[in-house]
Order: structure tokens, then sequence, then C-alpha cells
């Protein structure tokens, strides 16, 4: 607050007052003055400042008005229009809370361990009919456990990808068993685009790596993947399409791997082109730097092939990712926990290839589910089909846990998902500052207008004067500033640039659990229930338990 120059003035005077009133005191208390003495002076002196000065004072007030192209908060009204323009509720992807849109979205996800991103959207999402294909990264294998069965009721042909038999392990109701998916039968399903499958291959099992200030090493090995790969399909017997085979091939060494590049040199299929790579490669002395750095992360990249297991898993083929545009199919695609680090390559080598399928032949709707998006490492294909998959009718969800995971990952060019998803939801809070200090600023701010009142008189000689005034200020503040971020309950949705905070509701609660009677949204046979101390019933929550395999932890 700024105190007017009257007051100022007055400051300044009783600063000098009381300098000069504490010089006096000290030498009244070297003369031994008594202290009632001492009393009369104070009283004196207060009494003098009272009168000679009274200081205006302001009373600051601020008025509550939103000014044009400020952020605000819509109303519930607003945003389901936002949402659901044509009053389609039924027909839509769920968005939180009980709100559904209907409308084409991308949508970005944030919320920390536990904020309920899966039991408050993903699991709602495949509770509800389909509006087409869902591609669902199921971590820990909970999501297929508990939803699988209700996409069969829903008519959906249901394929979970899980050969480390997490379902089994779980103890899964729905009765699915596992589907086997060789990516060697997506190669070959695609001819004319051979080349570019097997690079997109190669791509997915070796990744940029952050911050690599020198990529030669990996783009080399990618090579040398795709090189191998468009030999087994082009020169090798159909038992050996696998990629057990490439396993083998890229651990050769001495004769083995020189009578390889040999048998790849007669390879004429493509115009030459495995002819003329191996031939590149043969002349790379074998125990040099250079071949030995490439081998070395072709192997690294194809090293989660040892497994027996996923051999065994991707022998056969029951799911083929050109279905997805059928409009028909869920995928779940299950990896355990334990299995995060070792075997993420995997994951992204699926949903890669459904992405491709998708671009190659789009039809009906497809959305994919990526929860924990960060653990694919970073992606191209997930950037572009952000970008441009609507022209496809490809919906992208992306969760993480915060928004530091994604800038890890894809660096500055993390908020392109943001820029590209009509839809950007922060759970319950945040308890990361770069997280609740960027949706602070993405909400926007608002201008506050303040009214100072003042008001003051001064008594002097001439008699006593009074005086008011008012006057007007405006600043700019955070909608919500980062510290009010952290302590929101509820999910933070900007949807199509209209701002609003839904409940965060997880699948398995009724909504009138905990309300209080008087809550605004409550209509009054509803409050009669609460006060008789009987929940209503919520119809969606009722749908929801019916259709859902709950986990026994819940």
């Amino acid at each position: 607050m700024t105190l007017p120059k009257s007051a100022l003035q007055a400051v300044r005077h009783i600063a000098l007052v009381l300098t000069g009133m504490g010089a006096g005191f000290m030498w009244l208390a070297s003369q031994k003055v008594s202290q009632y003495f001492f009393a009369f002076v104070l009283t004196a002196a207060f009494l003098f400042i009272k009168l000679r000065w009274k200081i205006k004072t302001e009373i600051p007030e601020e008025i509550p008005q939103v000014h044009e192209g400020d952020a605000h908060w819509c109303t519930i009204e607003e945003f389901e229009e936002t949402n659901n323009p044509d009053g389609n509720f039924d027909n839509g992807l769920w968005i939180g809370g009980r709100l559904t849109r209907s409308k084409f979205f991308n949508a970005v996800v944030i919320g920390g361990a536990g904020a309920g991103k899966s039991s408050g959207h993903v699991i709602p999402n495949l509770l509800i009919k389909p509006i087409g294909s869902y591609v669902v990264l199921d971590i820990k294998g909970e999501l297929s456990y508990t939803t699988a069965r209700a996409q069969r009721e829903y008519g959906q042909k249901v394929y979970i990808l899980d050969f480390w038999g997490v379902q089994d392990t779980l103890g899964a109701r729905h009765g699915i068993k596992s589907s086997g998916f060789n990516p060697f039968d997506f190669i070959k399903h695609d001819p004319e685009n051979l080349i570019d499958n097997c690079y997109s291959i190669a791509y997915f099992l070796c990744p940029d790596r952050p911050g690599d200030k020198d990529p030669y090493w990996v783009e080399r090995s990618r090579a040398m993947i795709k090189t191998v790969l468009l030999h087994i399909i082009t020169g090798m017997p159909e038992k050996e399409h696998n990629f057990w085979t490439l396993y083998k091939a890229l651990r050769y060494s001495g004769d083995q791997w020189i009578n390889l590049l040999l048998e790849m040199k007669k390879n004429l299929a493509l115009g030459g082109l495995i002819q003329i790579a191996a031939e590149e490669f043969l002349s790379m002395d074998e125990t040099s730097a250079t071949l030995t750095g490439i081998k070395s992360n072709a192997q690294a990249a194809t090293a989660i092939f040892e497994s027996p297991a996923l051999r065994n898993f991707m022998q056969r083929s029951e799911f083929n990712p050109f279905n997805l545009t059928n409009g028909d199919c869920t995928v779940y695609v299950v990896i355990p926990e334990r299995f995060l680090d070792t075997h993420s390559t995997w994951l992204r080598l699926v949903i890669g290839l459904c992405l491709k399928a998708c671009n190659a032949k789009p039809n009906n709707p497809v959305c994919f589910f990526l929860d924990e998006a960060p653990l694919l490492k970073k992606m191209a294909d997930i950037q572009k089909n952000f970008a441009f998959g609507r022209g496809q009718n490809i919906r992208m969800f992306l969760y993480a846990q915060s928004v530091s995971a994604l800038k890890e990952i894809y660096g500055d060019a993390w908020e392109g998902f943001i820029a590209n998803a009509a839809v950007v939801q922060l759970y319950g809070g945040a308890r990361d500052h770069m997280t609740r200090t960027y949706f602070s600023n993405l909400l926007g701010q608002k201008t506050v207008t303040k009214k100072s009142k003042s008001f003051g008189s001064s008594t002097s000689k001439d008699g006593e004067s009074n005086s008011t005034g008012t006057s007007y200020s405006t600043e700019k503040q955070p909608l919500l500033t980062p510290e009010q971020i952290g302590n929101v309950d509820g999910i933070i949705t900007i949807a199509d640039g209209k701002k609003f905070v839904i409940s965060n509701l997880p699948y398995f609660k009724n909504r009138y659990e905990n309300v209080s009677v008087d809550a605004e949204w409550l209509d009054d046979e509803e409050k009669a229930l609460l006060r008789q101390g009987i929940i209503p019933s919520d119809a969606i929550h009722e749908l929801f338990m019916q259709k859902a395999d709950q986990p026994l932890r819940f």
C-alpha cells in the first residue's frame, strides 16, 4: 500500500519527535528523574502527535471483475456446450467426473502416482460403450483385468498381448487367453512398404537417446538391423522369419559373420539394396572400432529376444494391427512393472506398429490410451499422430506423472503435445515445482481491480480539517498460483480453452458418498435422502460395478 504525501510527512515528523524524545529520556534518566515524570512526558508527546497530525489511512478492497481477454473459470453449462455441442452425451470419451466429450480430441493427462488417472480416466473409458477400436498400454495388467470382459460384452474383438502371463497371476476372471503377435507377419502383410516397415522396426528397437551428441552409432545400428531384417524376409526360408533369427545373425563373428554378408551380397531383391549394404559392411574390418561399435549397439537393441517366453509368444499371430481400423478391436499391451526397464522396447514395437497400420489404412476411429507414456521413450510416430492423426481418425490419450517426465524424453518439443491436445488435464494438484508452475502459466492471468478509500484529519492552530478520497488500480494475478495448483482437490481441465475443475471421482465410488447435504448440485430429493443417512443411487456407478472386474486390492 502506498501512503499519501501527507502521511509520509507525518511519519517523518513523528520520527523526529521520537528521536528527540529518546535523547531527552536518556538525559532525564541520567538525572535520576522519577518514573512519574517519564509518564507525564510520554503522555504529553502522545497528545501532541494526536492533535498535530492524524495520518490518512487507505483501506484497499478487491473488486471482482472479468476483463475482456482475462483467464476465468467457465460454468458447467459452458463446459458441457464446448465438449458436446450436439448434445450427445452417450457417444463420446470420458474426461472425468461425470463428463464425456463427443467432439474429436487428443488429450494430455498429468497426475502423480496414485492421483487417479487409471481409476478416474482410463478405466471409465473402457467400461462405457466403445466409439471405435482401442489400443491400451497396460502397465501391471490391471486395466485388462478390470475391463476386458466389458469390452467383449460390448461386441469388441479383445486381444491381450500378455506373454508374461500377468492375467493368470492376478487371477483374471474374464476368461480371455493371451494372443500372440509376430511383427514379421505385419511386415509381410504390406509388401509395398517393406523397406519402410523394416526401418520402423529398427527404429523402435533403437530409440533416440536424449542428449546424444553423436547419433552416428544409433543410426548405423538401425541400418544394420534393417538390412538383416530385409535379408531374412527376402532370402531365408519361412521358418526363419522371426526375431530369434535376427538375434543370432547380429551375434555372428568370424567366418559365420563373413558367410552371412556373402549371402546377403548375392541377394538381388529390392533393386540390390541388400547387396549394397552387405558390401559396405564387408569393407569394414571386423575388429575395427567402427564395426564393433555398430554391432554392439545392434546387439543391445535386440537383447530382449533372449527371453524364451517372448520368442515363443512371437512365433504366432492371432492379432493383426491392420484390423484396428475396422473399429471393433480392443488390444491390451501388458507388461509387469519388474520388466519395465528391460523390456520397454517390446512396448515401443507393438504400439509403433499399431500406429503404422492405422496410418497405412485409415478408416474407423482408433483411440490409443498410453498410460505412463514416457516409458515408451521418444517416438516420432506418437508426435506425428498427435499433430496429424485427426485426418486418419486417430485419437491419442497421453498420460504422464509430470510435465518434467515428458520434457526429459522429448526435450523442448514436448510442448507440441500440449499445443495439439484439445483437452489438457492435471489430476489432484501436483507435487513438483515444474508441473505446478507450468499449469499456473497455462491457466493464464486475471485482472484484479483494487478500490482504495483514504480518510484522515489534521489539527493545527488554524483549526481541524478532514479529507477523504477514493482511487482505483489494476494488477495482473495468476488464475491459480503454483501453491494453489498444488492444493486443488479435483481435475484442472482445459478443453478448447475453457477452464473448469472436474471432481476426481474413481469408477468404484458412488458420487453421493461423503457429500455434504448443502452441496449446490444436489436436488431436494437427494438432500432429503442424505439427511436420512441414505446414499442415493448412482446409475453410472452401478453400470461400472456391473461391468468391472475389480482387482483384489480394491
